[in-house]
């Protein structure tokens, strides 16, 4: 675990902050849009798995240096943006890894500590679109509506690949 001690809320709070536009644009064409979603394993030997959906119906699934195409169908990608939205993905913080706590130092003074785990196993979700992108990363304690599209996007991703079978 890493701790990085004595730094102010307001410059954490602002490093976390997406950069450029705030929310995503109110008009956007699917085309433009790319979904990434990646799982890193951590201090485990497991590999990082990645899914790329791209709003042309376009998607891949790696694993390391494994890659398998396969076709994500425009219903598809609607459903799981409106998943994004209905759990406000747009709103949430950029990572769930930081913990602020507060410490009393030998001289009375109060000390701010940030802790981030830095080898748990974690996953991301990236949506962009145009000069717009959102990152959202956590680990195996949620947000559950996070890890709930995760393990569904990666089940319906292994299915796809080994059967061949295009999405509906």
């Amino acid at each position: 675990m890493m701790t990085i001690g004595g730094l102010v809320g307001s410059s954490v709070i602002a490093a976390e902050t997406s950069v450029g536009l705030a929310s995503p644009p109110a008009e956007y064409r699917l085309d433009d849009v790319r979904v990434l979603l990646t799982r890193h394993p951590g201090m485990r030997k497991a590999p990082i798995q990645q899914i790329e959906l791209s709003g042309k119906g376009n998607a891949t699934l790696k694993r390391d240096s494994t890659s398998v195409s396969f076709q994500y169908k425009t219903p598809q990608l609607l459903d799981l943006l409106n998943k994004l939205y209905s759990i406000r993905f747009f709103e949430l913080p950029a990572s769930y890894f930081v913990q602020r706590s507060i410490f009393l130092k030998d001289d009375g003074s109060i000390g701010t500590q940030i802790r981030r785990m830095m080898d748990a196993p974690s996953s991301s979700i990236c949506f962009t679109v145009s000069t717009y992108e959102k990152c959202v990363s956590y680990g195996a304690d949620g947000p559950h509506e996070l890890r709930s599209i995760e393990q569904h996007l990666f089940s319906e991703a292994e299915y796809l690949t080994k059967s061949g079978v295009p999405a509906k």
